[in-house]
Formats: structure tokens, C-alpha cells, sequence
């Protein structure tokens, strides 16, 4: 029997668990209730607001997209905080006195509410082996509380691996929270966290750097950090947590497997993986590598890696937002191989040595939306696209490309893709090719875009052997007789004068005539798929074409 149900959780958490996975959080709550303040009454109205909210609480550590809801609703940022001090509140009423005393002396409050502290006479002393209460594990440099806390394991500077890794496998099986307090680790060999367990590190301000610093090896030639499903687990598959922490590589560029933090599918597909408030830097191969499964990065940094900034492949669905990808020795973004989703928002994609994304080779209909982005000085594209069946680019901000190759450009899209690119604004190119479109492509829509072509003159508008007029140039500036011409590319405007015997007929995508027996067209405006015919002229008509 628990202390409370799953129904009651959802009245202060809005989350995508089961009714049953929720329970199952819910017990070792309860268990953690009766580890600290003993075994309590069935129906206790205050010890069920306290398994309510140790279970909101924990379910909003390992999956940040649920939301508060009733009276805890989010309209700001410390929901958490919140929750922590009502809990702690709560433990205190039902707590018995920690310390007792033949006389009057300070009480240390961090000391007292981790249960640890006893005292007689006037000489008080810790209690060894007892937990320290707040997280499943610890990892930190004070060699004191090691000796007396049964779930701190100390780290001294040198092959900080292995206690790192010796906290997450304590937690393996009940899952939980490893902190990892403020400083640098060594790191000379890969740390695994599983599914089920949040590695979170000291961030001290929102967008700081964070204080808790994993640092490889040299000869390190493996990721920093592994998130994958623990082999021996075959129960329900958790999603893995990382947070507030700075990973550095080696910077050696023949180290190519030392990624910062590899995502990986070797046991099993994950469940959602969440990384937060992560600083990936000067890795030998890749700041981030996600292989597989479902991750959502959020305020992350990759930055100086020898790799890509982003690098992922396989079936995966890859959700970015407010990612500060810079300088990295190849792409900022690399997706490739079956990619089944990637959305891309609010984030800055600046110098990077090669483009500053690269995707190619979705899945048949896989989806590749990027919003709201700042692409700035990548030194071959900015973003280089083949093989994307859903493409949406929105409201990005593209500046220069700085690289030497006459190609670069700001968008370079060398296969067909399908799809939208709407309403963004191009800057400072020094190459006048702003997107570069292969063959004829006619299911990608090109509009509203400031600074490129906006109503300017499109040379050589019309292709006369595939009967397409507008965007790229075809090769001739005058129409065929008799022949329906398809606007592609993006939507145009139609100037049409002069010749003899013009008669115009304007066209929906359906082929349904709309307009006939015009003799001329001022800046008319046609959408792309839509159709236009001269007729039977035996002068051409002089025909400018603007595109937008």
C-alpha cells in the first residue's frame, strides 16, 4: 500500500509516465519516507502531500518537459526549489531531535536534517555510515564526509573515473541521483550513466559555466561520458539525465572516438535522453554524438571540438533548442543516416570549419525543421541539405560564409529536398549564389526571404526544355509559343510586354485557367506551381521575372 496513488501525482505534475510507472516512483518514495522518518499512517493527509511532491519532484528531475499544473502551476522558474523546501518542511514536523545536549550549544543545520548528528554531553561527533540525505549518491573532493557518509564516494584528482563510476552503480537498480560537487575530475576512462539516473553537476547561474569539470585523459581515446541502458537491466527502459556539467577532451585530433558525450544504443534503445546545461569542448572526435533512440538537448554548449559539434546518425529523433555551437573543427551539426527527426531552435551555429549544418539522408519522409537560428561565418556553407522529404527553414538569421571554396554558400542544397524556406533573413554573402538548388525543384517552396532576390530580375528565367520559368536561371530569357510554363524555385512576379500575337493564360497547379487572353502583365504575382502560356505568338514578348 502507498502513501498516495498515480492519480494524485497528476494532480500537480502533467507527465507522459504511466499510471504505472508513476506508481513505481512512487514506491521508492515511500521508501525513502520510511528509510528517514520511520513507517507512517495510511491516509495521513501531510505524509501523502510528502509522497506526492518527493514524487513530482523526482519525475521532473529525470524528464524536464513535464510541466507543474494546479497549484504548483509554472509561472516560474523554481518550481523545484519550491517543492524541496515544502518536502523538507514537511520532514521536519514528523522528524525526531537529532541532537541532544547537557547544554546549550549551536546546532549545524546542513548536519541536522541529514539525520547524521549526535551528541553527548557537550561533545558532539558524526555518525559513520549513515546516508547523506538529498541525492542517491555524492561524488566530491571532501575526504571528511567520505568517512562518515556511507553514499559519498571521494574523489582525489587522479582516476576520478572510477568513483564517479562506482556512484552510478550503486544506484543502478533503485535508480537515482548522483551529484557530483564542485571541481575537476580526472577522467582516464569512459563513465557510463544508465537509464534511470540523473549525473548532475554544480551549475551556478543559469547560462555559467558549470563547476563540476569532467576532464579526459590524453591518451584517452573513448567518450568522456556514456549514456546507454546498463547491460544486466531488463526492466522498463528509463530515460538517462545529464546536467550542469563540463566535459573536456583531450583536444587530439587522433583521438577521434574521444567524444564528449556519447548517446548510445550498444544494450538496447534508450527511452528519452536529456542533456541540460552541458559544456562539451575540445574533444578529439565529437562535442556531442547521438546514436539512436530519442535525446533532447537543451543549453548546451559544443565548442573547439575536433569532431563536429553535433554529430548524429542512426533511426533517431533529435530535438535541439538553444544549443551555442562554435568553432568546431568540422560541422556544428552532422545528421546522417536514417535520421527520422531533428528539430533545430534558437540556437547560434557560428565558425565552424566545415557548414555549419549538414543533413543528408532522412528517412523516406523524415522531417528536418529549423527555427529562429543564427548561422554566422561557417567556412563552407551554412547549411548544406541532400535527401530531406519534410525541410522547413523559418525565421534563421544566415550571415557570411568565410571560407576560400567559390561554392560556399548560405544554404547549398545538392539533392532534392521538399519542403519550405520562408521568411529568413541573408547577410554580407560574398558569393552571390544565396542557395544553390540542384536540378529542377518544383515541391520546394522559396518565399519571403530578405536579401535574397527580393523582387530582383531573374536572368535567363525560363528553362525551355522542362518548361519551367523562375528560379534557378533556365538558360533562356524568352518563352516558347504554345507552351505551359510552371513557376519554380520560389513564387514570381510577371512583367510581360510587347511581341506579336501574345495571348496570356494564367493557371492554378491543377491546370485550371484562371485568366485568358491577356495581352500583357504588370508585376503579376504567381505562386510557385502555378502555370503560365503566351500562346501562339510570332514575336516573343519581353518577359522580366522577379523572384521573392
Amino acid at each position: 500500500m502507498t502513501y498516495c496513488t498515480a492519480s494524485e501525482v497528476r494532480t500537480v505534475i502533467n507527465t507522459s509516465l504511466s499510471d504505472a510507472e508513476i506508481t513505481l516512483h512512487i514506491e521508492f518514495s515511500d521508501a525513502e519516507i520510511i528509510r528517514r522518518i520511520g513507517a507512517q499512517t495510511i491516509g495521513d493527509q501531510l505524509v501523502k502531500k510528502l509522497s506526492v511532491l518527493l514524487t513530482a519532484h523526482t519525475i521532473k528531475t529525470r524528464q524536464p518537459k513535464s510541466t507543474a499544473v494546479g497549484e504548483y502551476r509554472e509561472d516560474s522558474d523554481n518550481v523545484l526549489e519550491v517543492w524541496g523546501s515544502e518536502i523538507e518542511r514537511i520532514y521536519r514536523l514528523y522528524e525526531s531531535p537529532s541532537v541532544v545536549s547537557s547544554g546549550y550549544q549551536n546546532i549545524d543545520e546542513e548536519l541536522r536534517y541529514t539525520q547524521s548528528v549526535s551528541q553527548t554531553g557537550a561533545q558532539s561527533s558524526l555518525v559513520r555510515g549513515v546516508q547523506l540525505a538529498g541525492a542517491t549518491a555524492y561524488v566530491g573532493f571532501d575526504e571528511e564526509k567520505a568517512e562518515y557518509f556511507s553514499n559519498y564516494y571521494w574523489c582525489d584528482g587522479d582516476e576520478d573515473d572510477i568513483q564517479i563510476q562506482a556512484a552510478i552503480d550503486s544506484t543502478v537498480r533503485m535508480g537515482g541521483l548522483v551529484l557530483c560537487e564542485r571541481g575537476t575530475y580526472d577522467i582516464k576512462a569512459t563513465v557510463e550513466s544508465y537509464a534511470g539516473i540523473g549525473l548532475v553537476g554544480v551549475q551556478p547561474g543559469l547560462h555559467d559555466t558549470p563547476a563540476s569539470h569532467f576532464k579526459a585523459d590524453s591518451g584517452l581515446d573513448a567518450p568522456v561520458i556514456k549514456l546507454l541502458v546498463h547491460p544486466s537491466y531488463s526492466g522498463d527502459k528509463y530515460f538517462p539525465y545529464l546536467s550542469g556539467i563540463y566535459v573536456e577532451g583531450n583536444n587530439d585530433p587522433s583521438k577521434t572516438n574521444n567524444h564528449g558525450v556519447h548517446v548510445s544504443n550498444e544494450n538496447g534503445p534508450l527511452a528519452d535522453g536529456y542533456i541540460d546545461h552541458v559544456w562539451a569542448m575540445k574533444c578529439g572526435g565529437n562535442g556531442f554524438h547521438i546514436h539512436d533512440g530519442k535525446t533532447y538537448l537543451a543549453d548546451v554548449y559544443p565548442e573547439s571540438n575536433q569532431g563536429h559539434g553535433i554529430s548524429c546518425e542512426g533511426q533517431t529523433l533529435l530535438d535541439v533548442t538553444r544549443a551555442y555551437v562554435f568553432g568546431n573543427m568540422k560541422n556544428g551539426l552532422y545528421l546522417n543516416s536514417l535520421i527520422t527527426r531533428c528539430s533545430l531552435r534558437d540556437s547560434w551555429i557560428i565558425y565552424n570549419v566545415l557548414d555549419g549544418l549538414w543533413a543528408n539522408n532522412f528517412t523516406g519522409d523524415g522531417t528536418l525543421n529549423v527555427e529562429g537560428c543564427d548561422f554566422d561565418g561557417n567556412q563552407r556553407d551554412n547549411i548544406r541539405l541532400g535527401d530531406v522529404a519534410n525541410l522547413h527553414i523559418t525565421n534563421c538569421f544566415l550571415r557570411d560564409t568565410h571560407g576560400s571554396v567559390v561554392t560556399d554558400k548560405h544554404i547549398n542544397i545538392y539533392e532534392t529536398c521538399v519542403g519550405l524556406i520562408e521568411q529568413n533573413t541573408f547577410r554580407d554573402l560574398t558569393n552571390p549564389d544565396i542557395i544553390s538548388l540542384p536540378g529542377n525543384p518544383i515541391d520546394l517552396q522559396i518565399r519571403g526571404n530578405l536579401g535574397f532576390n527580393p523582387y530582383g530580375n531573374i536572368a535567363n528565367s525560363f528553362d525551355n526544355v522542362n518548361n519551367l520559368v523562375g528560379f534557378p536561371a533556365g538558360g533562356s530569357s524568352t518563352p516558347l509559343p504554345s507552351t505551359d510554363y510552371t513557376v519554380r524555385g520560389v513564387d514570381c512576379f510577371l512583367t510581360v510586354t510587347g511581341g506579336t500575337g501574345v495571348s496570356i493564360t494564367l493557371k492554378d497547379p491543377s491546370g485550371d485557367a484562371f485568366a485568358s487572353g491577356l495581352a500583357d502583365l504588370t508585376a503579376k504575382w504567381l505562386p510557385r506551381g502555378f502555370r503560365i502560356n503566351f500562346g501562339v505568338f510570332t514575336v516573343a514578348p519581353s518577359v522580366t521575372v522577379c523572384g521573392n
